[in-house]
């Protein structure tokens, strides 16, 4: 009881994210999959992970684009796509709001 108590409920939800990151997350998509109203899953997502349903999603993605460009050799489209950002230029997007740097120099500066 302890953990559903920690992220309010949202187990199951945040596990699906996690799981397939490149699914369709819409606010409304994912208020449906949670059984709750987008009011009440935004405001729960907020109390327990501190960022918005859409912000969870991104830094989900952006994860699991990270992981891909280190631990693979795909080309960057491709795993923006896999990553479900659907294309690089939203993915560079993404990089540079949260990292302060683009796909192509996160793979650069950190792959080994």
């Amino acid at each position: 009881m302890g953990q559903t108590a920690s992220t309010g409920g949202l187990d199951g939800l945040i596990d699906r994210v996690t799981a397939s990151p490149h699914s369709n997350w819409t606010v409304e998509e994912l208020a449906d999959a949670a059984n709750l109203t987008v009011r009440t899953l935004s405001r729960r997502f907020r109390k327990t992970t501190g960022t918005s349903p859409a912000g969870f999603v991104e830094r989900v993605r952006l994860d699991a684009a990270r992981r891909a460009i280190l631990e693979t050799d795909e080309p960057l489209t491709v795993i923006a796509e896999d990553a479900g950002f659907g294309s690089l230029r939203r993915m560079d997007r993404s990089f540079a709001r949260l990292l302060g740097t683009s796909p192509s120099e996160f793979r650069q500066r950190f792959r080994s």
